[in-house]
């Protein structure tokens, strides 16, 4: 007959109002189709239910199913002692499923927030996310956070994502959708009941904007190890503000200071290949090309839009005669150029 990977789930000690769920899975290692009524509960305590299979289902040869149980204690005090039927139509066979837990304290809530940040062009800064209402009602609670931020592409440019003491932070996607990167992360450990838990690095870049909000795209808080979810009072967004700019017609803005470079070639002369290291703090249409003392292009390695930040361009000088050459680094405002060498 189909085999259990559990007969019994112990949800352990849930705080009233948060939600815990367990599963088991269900295996058929015959050769026969089975077939399953809805799942019940046998007495129908009030703060369990059966998540998936919602329904009656059917479990061909070598198939799996998973069974998951949801438990939400109603009140301080409330104990599980339930179990789940598992009923076979053919043959007419009937298994269960044990259910304990037991309530504990009342729910703890947070409150989370992105900080306000200003930031110079072409300097790292720190985007400080806080929380409030951690683990003071029990100094034994870590937690799991899952959450993401979006803001302009433009203006920041992500390197990592620092947890507070006690907490481990993990940036688990960085995507830009339609103009905004999104930043998807986890945050694992032992929560303040007030205070910073983590922190974002970035690049502040010049961008069409100057300003941009920091959103929370979707946040949930789980404990560990049990897994019930702990209710979330509010998600703040913060604003970042750019420093040391100004404006240039109706939504230009240039850098008053900041770092834009060409370094110099290397090697410098040159034969076959040489490297050079730039810089840029606007975003937009940037070129980088090899041009003849006459201003001709004799080779164009970069004519695109890119975002400001450091990069390493490496040019093929093979079929070029020997001479004096220029690079020339061109961004939306901003020109520079340096000389180099090719020798056959």
């Amino acid at each position: 007959r189909p085999r259990l990977s559990d007969s019994a789930i112990d949800f352990g000690a849930v705080t009233v109002g948060t939600v815990a769920r367990k599963t088991v899975w269900l295996f058929n290692k015959t050769s026969e189709r089975r077939q399953y009524a809805p799942i019940t509960l046998i007495t129908g305590h009030p703060g369990v239910r059966v998540v998936r299979p919602a329904a009656a289902f059917q479990l061909a040869p070598g198939d799996s199913v998973e069974i998951e149980f949801e438990y939400i204690p109603v009140s301080a005090g409330d104990t599980l002692f339930d179990s789940a039927r598992l009923d076979e139509a053919t043959p007419c066979l009937f298994r269960a499923i044990a259910l304990a837990g037991r309530s504990i304290g009342e729910p703890t809530t947070m409150k989370l927030r992105w900080e306000d940040a200003r930031g110079t062009i072409g300097r790292n800064i720190s985007l400080r996310l806080s929380v409030e209402g951690g683990s003071a009602a029990n100094a034994l609670d870590t937690f799991l956070l899952k959450s993401a931020v979006r803001f302009n592409a433009g203006l920041l440019l992500p390197i990592e994502m620092r947890g507070a003491v006690g907490l481990t932070a993990t940036i688990t996607d960085n995507r830009i959708i339609s103009g905004e990167r999104r930043v998807a992360f986890e945050l694992r450990g032992l929560f303040p009941a007030t205070g910073a838990i983590a922190e974002l690095d970035a690049t502040a870049a010049l961008g069409a904007a100057d300003t941009t909000a920091l959103a929370f795209d979707g946040a949930t808080v789980t404990r560990i190890p049990s897994g019930s979810v702990v209710p979330l009072l509010d998600t703040i967004n913060g604003m970042f503000r750019e420093d040391g700019i100004c404006r240039v017609g109706s939504s230009r803005f240039i850098q008053i200071d900041g770092t834009f470079k060409l370094s110099a070639s290397r090697p410098n002369p040159a034969s076959d290949i040489v490297t050079v290291d730039f810089e840029t703090v606007e975003r937009g249409r940037t070129e980088l090309s090899l041009r003849d003392m006459r201003g001709n292009i004799v080779r164009a390695l970069i004519n695109e839009g890119i975002l400001p930040g450091a990069y390493e361009a490496v040019f093929d000088l093979r079929g070029l005669p020997s001479g004096t050459y220029w690079i020339v680094l061109q961004t939306p405002t901003q020109r520079a150029e340096g000389s180099m060498v090719v020798v056959k």
